[in-house]
């Protein structure tokens, strides 16, 4: 059946009249026991999709074509997938990828979609945040934090204060993969310092 993925604005389906009135890539449904902010209806993606491959591919040209007309910003692209799951099981997709990524797992996402545009679907997606601290020499207790600060190119929150080390989560790796890759690009931790890190928890 049909699986809930996201809340798209109405200013979004306002936005996409042509790529519904075309039906390939996208088109409108009635709904009826979910909240909806465009009224009665639901924006389906991908109607005649069968596969996950064949859904992301649908998914990357929408994608393409609401950059092409300014509703995504260019910029913001990141060139980068993530897994896109049911609302109803995201949070159990997204604890499925500590240990292994949606493409080792029999209970895989539906499709995957670039980091960027996630957001403007109001799909729910997932990132590995590390936190690094110091410990005082005389009680062994953290005495200070380690903080980063954002390069002046971001798309987003450009030259403002972040964690030390911080990703989205992109499809085909597990948290401890993610942030392993993270650490190295971000903070060019050497691997045995990585090794000491562990997991504490999701938010």
């Amino acid at each position: 059946g049909e699986q809930v993925v996201g809340w798209a604005s109405v200013g979004l389906v306002d936005s996409m009249g042509f790529q519904v009135a075309k039906g390939r890539s996208c088109d409108l449904v009635p709904i009826s026991g979910w909240p909806s902010r465009a009224g009665d209806v639901a924006l389906r993606i991908a109607p005649d999709a069968q596969t996950v491959e064949e859904r992301s591919t649908v998914a990357g040209a929408l994608v393409d074509q609401l950059v092409e007309d300014g509703i995504i910003p260019g910029k913001a692209l990141r060139n980068e997938l993530q897994d896109v799951w049911p609302v109803s099981g995201a949070l159990l997709g997204g604890l499925a990828q500590r240990s292994a990524p949606a493409s080792r797992s029999p209970a895989g996402p539906l499709l995957r979609m670039e980091r960027a545009a996630m957001v403007h679907f109001g799909v729910p997606s997932f990132g590995a945040h590390v936190n690094g601290f110091v410990r005082d020499p005389g009680t062994g207790r953290p005495s200070g934090v380690w903080i980063g600060r954002r390069a002046e190119t971001k798309a987003t929150y450009p030259g403002l204060l972040d964690q030390m080390v911080a990703g989205g989560q992109p499809a085909g790796l597990t948290y401890m993969e993610n942030m392993q890759k993270e650490c190295a690009e971000e903070a060019s931790l050497p691997p045995e310092v990585v090794a000491r890190a562990h997991a504490a928890g999701m938010v």
